[in-house]
């Protein structure tokens, strides 16, 4: 084919998709004005149907973040590409339109498409967000829709996304020696190679790590104070996030950066690590219980368990304690002071048994090293007393753990 032919064919295509586009804007409001005088019945209808769609979406979604984003993207992509495939659809024809009348009869059929298409999306498009923003409304406030919002998360979110958070780039297996005989679990070695990995960074960031075949998944990045998205915490698996190491002093937090606050616990299975600083904390999770108890979140009231850790000081501390609804925190009591080496070799074999956490002897004479003052504090500590924002009401959030 000769260049003169080629680009005779280019002018074709470039001067029908070209003229079309520029009077895309024109076509798409006339369309919409020819609706509003000639077809109200139609338009509201399209615009009801649409909002009722939006409506039933936003209140199945509203307990799945992910899931929510990508439908109500996709329908937005979906009428994005009705679009582009009015214009496409006469490019093939406009390469052999030579004369001006085939290539102003491909524009005008172009248009045509491209204009209703435009007025569908413009006239449903707006309503169906609104739907959805008044579905994610509706079920914050009515406890029979938030349920069953929280069944679908359970259901579909929560799974998909745990399946996806441990496939492909991001993910890693450890070494198999952190697993021992009979299950025991080298926590103290995990918790360095985790820390070593997310130092603090100005956000909390978390990870999941899968027990049947020791495997990473993907980072998760939050705020400097939460992590709205987190792994499903299903069985035989451990949540490791860090914490700022002075949580006091960041506006909106309610605990110490060591410590875990309520919806840590609740959002944790097995147990979890907090790195916050210098200081590792282990924790007993509380998820099946809070599964148990969702439809009154009141009934979730957790016992507080964590060893502590400063390696830097050679110290640890056994956190044991109970939430108390009435106060809004944790009862404070005095933190355990533990045989520091004793709790090192209990964590670098751990049975995953709070038995043996239990078990550790007691250290009172540790109580005079430098550093044992802060973390005593961490079980006498009284958040409602703190100088800041009060502990917000506990929300039923499957998929979010803020402190």
């Amino acid at each position: 084919m000769a260049f003169e032919d080629i680009t005779r064919h280019v002018q074709n295509e470039a001067s029908v998709v070209g003229q079309v586009l520029a009077e895309a804007p024109k076509a798409v409001w006339d369309e919409i004005t020819n609706d509003c005088k000639n077809d109200r019945a139609g338009l509201e209808l399209r615009a009801g149907i649409s909002f009722v769609i939006g409506l039933g979406s936003g209140i199945a979604l509203a307990r799945s973040p992910v899931l929510g984003k990508c439908v109500f993207g996709t329908v937005g992509v979906y009428q994005s590409l009705r679009m582009a495939s009015s214009v496409a659809s006469v490019m093939g024809r406009a390469w052999d339109a030579d004369s001006d009348q085939q290539r102003q009869s491909l524009v005008a059929e172009a248009r045509a498409s491209l204009a209703r298409e435009g007025a569908t999306a413009l006239e449903t498009l707006p309503t169906f967000a609104a739907g959805g923003a008044a579905g994610g409304f509706a079920a914050r406030r009515v406890g029979v829709l938030d349920r069953f919002a929280y069944r679908v998360a359970e259901k579909v979110e929560l799974p998909m996304r745990d399946t996806l958070m441990f496939v492909g780039p991001g993910t890693e297996r450890l070494p198999k020696t952190l697993m021992g005989s009979d299950s025991q679990l080298d926590v103290l070695t995990l918790s360095e190679m985790l820390s070593q990995r997310h130092p603090w960074m100005g956000i909390e960031e978390a990870r999941a790590l899968r027990l049947s075949d020791l495997k990473l998944g993907r980072t998760i990045r939050g705020t400097d104070s939460s992590l709205d998205v987190l792994p499903d915490e299903r069985p035989g698996r451990i949540l490791f996030h860090t914490h700022p190491e002075r949580g006091l002093s960041r506006s909106g937090y309610s605990v110490p950066g060591a410590r875990p606050s309520l919806r840590d616990i609740a959002n944790t299975g097995e147990f979890g690590i907090i790195q916050s600083g210098q200081l590792t904390t282990v924790y007993q999770g509380g998820r099946a219980d809070f599964l148990a108890n969702h439809a009154d979140p009141t009934a979730f009231s957790p016992n507080l368990r964590a060893v502590v850790l400063d390696r830097e000081n050679q110290l640890a501390v056994h956190l044991d304690t109970s939430w108390d609804w009435k106060k809004g925190d944790f009862i404070p009591h005095t933190a355990r002071p533990l045989d520091y080496a004793e709790t090192l070799r209990t964590l670098s074999s751990w049975d995953r048994s709070w038995a043996s956490i239990s078990a550790i002897s007691s250290d009172f004479n540790a109580i005079t090293k430098p550093g044992m003052l802060d973390l005593l504090k961490l079980g006498a500590y009284d958040s409602a007393r703190a100088p800041i924002a009060p502990v917000p009401r506990f929300e039923l959030m499957p998929q979010r753990a803020a402190n």
